[in-house]
């Protein structure tokens, strides 16, 4: 098991929790400016990091 901010990602920058999130957000099929808007991320970030996911 991997240790450190997040265990889900390697190399990220977020936290696990809000990793988990970004996640939970983007399963409900929302869209990235509203997920932005919801966590305080960038959109074009969260685009990106679902993108590298799925």
């Amino acid at each position: 098991m991997m240790t450190g901010p997040n265990c889900y990602f390697r190399r990220s920058r977020l936290s696990g929790r809000k990793f988990r999130l970004l996640l939970r957000l983007f399963c409900l099929d929302m869209e990235a400016a509203k997920i932005a808007q919801l966590t305080g991320l960038n959109r074009i970030s969260g685009a990106s990091l679902s993108g590298r996911v799925f």
